[in-house]
């Protein structure tokens, strides 16, 4: 009976729009949609349009290692699991149980989850994605089928048995946050293979979102509309990072990729934008002012500021000598280049490795670290080897401020600006001539391994390399892992490879009526709401 007179009232409600002349912008799945947070009924509605610089060629999530993909992609696709910002692992398309040692890993679909189209995700659409990831992206491969043993199917559960436990089989993985291991149709991983998609209609998922396929041109916008098909996954806390609850509030996005970033902040103040990403505050902190409907927010990134040292080049640099490179870390005023770095938005934090959610302030324990002291810094330049050879860095023009500061206690030093290719390149091969870098890279991961190409991989330290791997053998927050963490800082105080500066904030520029509800530095868009959803609907 319930069902009939369900029938009814739907056959009314249509009745009466046509009566009204109403369906024109009327849109069924909105109306039709449950609000997952009974709490927060009132946060339902209205779009936001966001914009990153850049696209790329493709719509593929797998065929681009770019924010300007990830920020759009992972609202449509999902991994098989979610590393919350806890440090801890929680289902996400799929259940999934460990072994004891690790080396076996067993993945269930969960009830009830579909695609956005509505077709039930099976056990076979998880293992076609990951192949397709594996054959398309070098950390799947390199995690997962490069250690796996076997993997049994038996069309409910997949088990994958390892050669080997790795932790980051399982947190760069399955649980990996950006979407180039999210879960998409087995026909369509067979149908683009490691070709990469170009047709929006093939962009299926089990995300919040889904894909509007007829407002989507490549290069210039996406957007995209609540799925009406999604089923909410509960395992994790709120305000816990990619692992949190998806709630849907808004009923659209739309992304605006744009050429660089004065034209977003035009775009912003010609109200064609809620938010933008920002994190220099100075470039249009007056402008905002003036417009005087915006406001700032910010938040931790998951990169920090470093300098590194070019400690294993075969021409014997003088950056090997750790009272050099301790007279280095000392002389200079943190402050000042964290803030001319980031404007009013720079934070000197208490320069974090992230292991989980197990943070060491690596430093700060230190006689030099952070001291701004010349006395003390030219102690060290006395007891150090060093003969008065120029040393050449390299990064930013904010370099000047550490340059000047070293010339203040003798040291011969100049730096350059190259494009960042150009950095990285050097970055990885110290025999190119060069002593110091300072750039800005990701930290917030399971083991240093995997910066070990750039941080690490300058220090000539033979217990160093092996606590960098046995992190790497080690469930991350395990008490050997933080002791293998602890004595890996007591190295890098002692030997200096390196100089965590701060780690870096994400500036954001929006709407003042505009909550990002983002308590993680993931850029999370499916929980952000309008104060006033039914003044936001323009697309």
């Amino acid at each position: 009976m319930k069902r009939y007179f369900a029938i009814f009232i739907a056959l009314i409600m249509t009745l009466s729009l046509f009566a009204c002349g109403g369906g024109g912008n009327t849109s069924t799945e909105v109306e039709d949609y449950v609000k997952t947070d009974a709490s927060h009924p009132e946060r339902y509605g209205g779009v936001l349009r966001f914009s990153y610089i850049g696209m790329g060629s493709t719509f593929d999530p797998y065929g681009q290692s770019s924010w300007t993909t990830y920020v759009w992609a992972a609202n449509v696709f999902e991994s098989p699991l979610a590393l919350g910002d806890d440090g801890k692992v929680y289902p996400l398309v799929c259940n999934y149980e460990v072994s004891d040692d690790g080396k076996t890993i067993t993945l269930k679909v969960r009830d009830g989850v579909t695609f956005s189209d509505g077709t039930p995700v099976t056990v076979d659409d998880v293992l076609a994605s990951l192949k397709r990831s594996g054959d398309m992206i070098a950390g799947t491969k390199q995690y997962l089928f490069d250690m796996l043993d076997h993997v049994d199917n038996d069309g409910t559960t997949l088990t994958f048995v390892m050669k080997e436990f790795n932790v980051n089989t399982m947190n760069n993985v399955f649980a990996q946050s950006r979407p180039y291991c999210g879960i998409m149709k087995k026909d369509i991983c067979e149908k683009y293979g490691t070709k990469l998609i170009d047709d929006p209609n093939d962009l299926i998922g089990t995300g919040p979102y889904k894909v509007d396929a007829a407002e989507c041109e490549l290069g210039s916008r996406m957007t995209f509309v609540r799925n009406p098909k999604y089923t909410v996954c509960r395992e994790s806390p709120e305000g816990n990072g990619v692992a949190s609850p998806k709630y849907q509030y808004l009923d659209a996005l739309v992304f605006y990729p744009v050429e660089n970033s004065n034209s977003r902040l035009m775009s912003l103040m010609g109200n064609k934008l809620d938010v933008i990403e920002c994190n220099n505050e100075d470039t249009f902190n007056e402008a905002l002012k003036e417009k005087g409907t915006y406001k700032m927010e910010t938040t931790t990134s998951n990169s920090c500021a470093y300098f590194f040292f070019n400690l294993t080049s075969s021409k014997g640099r003088q950056v090997n000598d750790v009272n050099l490179r301790k007279a280095i870390a000392a002389c200079f005023d943190y402050a000042e280049l964290i803030n001319a770095s980031y404007g009013s938005l720079g934070k000197a934090y208490s320069s974090p490795l992230l292991c989980g959610d197990a943070y060491v302030s690596t430093f700060e324990g230190s006689d030099y670290y952070g001291k701004n002291d010349l006395d003390l810094a030219k102690k060290y330049l006395d007891a150090s080897s060093y003969d008065g050879s120029e040393l050449k860095l390299i990064g930013n023009s904010y370099l000047s401020i550490v340059v000047e500061a070293m010339k203040k206690i003798g040291i011969n030093a100049n730096y350059s600006t190259p494009d960042n290719s150009t950095m990285v390149s050097y970055a990885n091969d110290p025999e190119q001539d060069w002593d110091v870098i300072y750039r800005t890279n990701p930290l917030a991961i399971t083991s240093p391994a995997d910066i070990h190409s750039t941080m690490y991989k300058t220090w000539n330290n033979d217990r160093a390399a092996e606590l960098v791997n046995l992190l790497g053998s080690v469930a991350m927050n395990s008490p050997e892992s933080l002791a293998y963490w602890a004595e890996l800082d007591k190295l890098m105080v002692e030997e200096v490879p390196v100089i965590i500066v701060s780690q870096t904030v994400m500036g954001y520029a929006m709407n003042d009526k505009l909550e990002l509800n983002n308590e993680s530095w993931y850029r999370m868009y499916w929980n952000a709401y309008w104060q006033d959803p039914a003044n936001h609907t323009e697309r």
